[in-house]
């Protein structure tokens, strides 16, 4: 089921319900808990479908964490059969996971670390026509393989 947008002031997309593309893996099995990693090419992607209730300028935050080595790298956030636009990451950004012996849980399997936003500049999403029987997938890509992605 598609991620409704433009029917509400804001809409997350979670890393949980992103689908990956290419090398890009999730941080651990259970995607309810989870960011993604290895995104190692160009051509690597997460996409979502998403349903659009009102045309117009929408404004991105992509939370994510960059090796100092990969900065200036452009990402992309495109629309299939719609408009494209980038965003350079200028803010390295790439803390440790958090120490797992604090875990109340032994053994837990999960990763977590913290991620800092990146504020995108507006992009324009047309309405969906209504009852599309296939949305509009959206995506990210041309990340490099040190960063990693928690939601968008």
């Amino acid at each position: 089921r598609p991620f409704t947008v433009g029917y509400a002031p804001a809409t997350t997309l979670p890393a949980r319900d992103g689908i990956p593309h290419g090398t890009i893996i999730r941080s651990s099995k259970a995607p309810n808990n989870s960011f993604f990693k290895n995104w190692t090419s160009e051509d690597d992607a997460i996409t979502w479908s998403i349903d659009v209730g009102e045309a117009g300028e929408y404004e991105a935050t992509v939370h994510y964490t960059c090796a100092e080595e990969n900065l200036g790298t452009t990402i992309q956030l495109a629309m299939e059969q719609g408009d494209k636009t980038t965003a350079p990451v200028t803010i390295a950004f790439n803390p440790p996971l958090y120490d797992k012996s604090m875990e109340r849980v032994a053994n837990s399997h999960y990763f977590v670390k913290d991620f800092r936003p990146l504020i995108w500049a507006h992009s324009t999403l047309k309405k969906d026509v209504a009852n599309s029987d296939s949305p509009r997938p959206i995506s990210l890509a041309n990340w490099p393989s040190t960063c990693t992605q928690s939601s968008w």
